[in-house]
């Protein structure tokens, strides 16, 4: 029989590089890389910081999605590289606020009743790329350049009377994306309320800040309802619902990516006031159950 020499082929070792260019300031605690390529199964590659990873794969085409993943309440999910997506995990609303620890479903804005609870997504920088050609060539480089895919909005809601009577607030927006999907670079075209926190500033002002993965990513454009959920010092509660469509689809606040973007969003209201708490001479707070709601013109 005949012999053949044996052909030792080489492992090829593969350097990947996470580009911060347009994030400098971003600072991951770990990072996730996956790989696609047709007919086989995405594999994930994990590492520490902003460091990249290196790893070795056979010749062929690939597609790479990363992101970071030090991350609490986003789960990434899909088999191929355009169908991956981040998801944001559906919220327990009494985590938000004391308001909101009750066994009844708090009030929402009209219209907005099928729409899930989400938490906010935590910050999330990713990075995707296609039709990547891995030769045989021992020491292949592939650099990816991250950017962020959550935007911070800031919502200012102004001329707000008796703040001072007030306990807690909790601030839910409608209309938000649930997911993003890193290869079209944009939110997915779901609608889901986001619960954040308020403060009060002054004397009659209450700040918003929630992250958002963006809003209305295609042509077609909906409501978005803010309400403000506030409890007064003597245990009742009372909601507030203002239509801030029009400060959503201003063109200000408004980028490619679905409707993400650092911005502030004043809401003014005509002389809003927060009801007062009731109280009698024996100095007893007495508890009101229901909610009371207000609508903001």
């Amino acid at each position: 029989c005949e012999h053949k020499d044996l052909i030792y082929v080489p492992p090829m070792y593969v350097d990947f590089c996470y580009d911060w260019t347009l994030c400098p300031d971003a600072k991951p605690v770990s990072m996730r890389l996956i790989s696609f390529a047709d007919g086989k199964q995405p594999e994930p590659y994990p590492s520490e910081g902003r460091n990249g990873v290196s790893t070795v794969l056979p010749a062929g085409t690939y597609h790479f999605i990363a992101h970071n993943s030090d991350t609490e309440v986003l789960t990434g999910s899909g088999s191929t590289w355009d169908n991956y997506q981040v998801n944001v995990t559906v919220s327990k609303i009494e985590s938000v606020s004391r308001i909101f620890k009750s066994l009844r479903r708090v009030p929402m804005a009209p219209g907005t009743e099928s729409q899930a609870f989400i938490y906010e997504p935590d910050q999330l920088w990713y990075s995707a790329v296609s039709n990547v050609e891995l030769s045989k060539e021992v020491g292949s480089l592939v650099t990816l350049p991250m950017q962020e895919a959550t935007q911070e909005y800031v919502f200012e809601l102004h001329n707000i009377a008796n703040l001072d009577k007030v306990r807690d607030i909790a601030l839910t927006l409608s209309g938000v994306s649930m997911s993003f999907i890193p290869s079209k670079g944009q939110c997915t075209d779901t609608h889901a309320v986001v619960t954040f926190g308020g403060k009060v500033t002054g004397d009659s002002t209450v700040v918003g800040n929630v992250r958002l993965f963006g809003h209305c990513p295609d042509k077609e454009q909906y409501e978005h309802m803010l309400v403000m959920y506030v409890q007064l010092a003597d245990g009742s509660k009372w909601y507030y619902i203002a239509n801030v469509t029009a400060a959503m689809h201003d063109p200000d606040h408004i980028t490619g990516s679905g409707g993400t973007g650092n911005t502030t969003v004043p809401i003014e209201v005509d002389e809003m006031t927060v009801a007062k708490p009731i109280t009698n001479g024996s100095g007893l707070q007495p508890t009101v159950a229901e909610w009371k709601e207000v609508e903001v013109k």
